[in-house]
């Protein structure tokens, strides 16, 4: 699922310019509460502001970033002939002594990477995260409740005994499984009710018509049968 949620952020996202590592962070936390393909469309919906505020804050990094650089720069260009002059002096004392000429780069400073997320996203984050799993759970609970209540329709001819006993049954399963798990209960609601048709029909007393018009009447012969039947069942 987080692969999918993360093809699904590069696609709507894209036009924000944030880096791979930073929408697979977002996918990794969003996979947790994301569980059907269904709901991702509008689970990345609800970060949108979140990653548009980020992407402000990660555009003013890069400028104040390029900004000191580019300050160093003029800087070390200002300085560059004292060093050179400098180093001339040292190289030529140095080769007349005969020993080699030991140099060092001045350090930079290195710019904040991108994937580094601020205090304050990471704790709008964590109330994201809060509202998304809230989210998850009331539409479990209204998924669960849907379709117990379905299951219920299919079951509704049977006996007590025959129903689903949704005490042992978890319902929160995949939508594949789901509707598998249903037609099972349809195809078994439909033998538990041609069971019961046919063993109605079986016990029905055999009556017989008069001609005479009068109610019909059981003989004792059939009687007898029909008490036989009923005592070996």
């Amino acid at each position: 699922m987080k692969d999918k949620i993360l093809e699904a952020l590069k696609t709507k996202y894209s036009s924000l310019g944030l880096s791979k590592e930073v929408l697979d962070g977002y996918a990794d936390y969003l996979s947790s509460s994301i569980t059907e393909e269904a709901g991702i469309e509008d689970g990345i919906a609800q970060i949108e502001n979140l990653l548009k505020i980020q992407q402000k804050e990660f555009d003013k990094i890069r400028t104040t970033a390029k900004k000191k650089a580019e300050e160093e720069k003029t800087t070390t260009a200002d300085e560059s002939p004292k060093k050179n002059t400098a180093n001339t002096d040292i190289e030529q004392k140095t080769e007349e002594k005969g020993k080699p000429v030991k140099t060092e780069k001045a350090d930079t400073p290195e710019p904040k990477k991108e994937e580094e997320i601020p205090s304050w996203a990471k704790a709008l984050l964590g109330k994201v995260e809060q509202l998304e799993k809230r989210n998850s759970e009331n539409d479990k609970a209204q998924r669960i409740e849907k379709r117990r209540k379905a299951i219920e329709e299919i079951e509704k001819n049977l006996q007590p005994t025959d129903k689903t006993n949704f005490k042992y049954v978890q319902l929160d399963m995949p939508d594949e499984d789901f509707e598998s798990f249903k037609a099972e209960r349809s195809e078994i609601a439909k033998q538990k009710e041609n069971e019961l048709n046919q063993r109605a029909a079986v016990i029905k007393p055999p009556m017989v018509n008069n001609n005479d018009g009068s109610k019909p009447q059981i003989s004792k012969e059939r009687a007898d049968e029909f008490a036989k039947r009923l005592l070996n069942r």
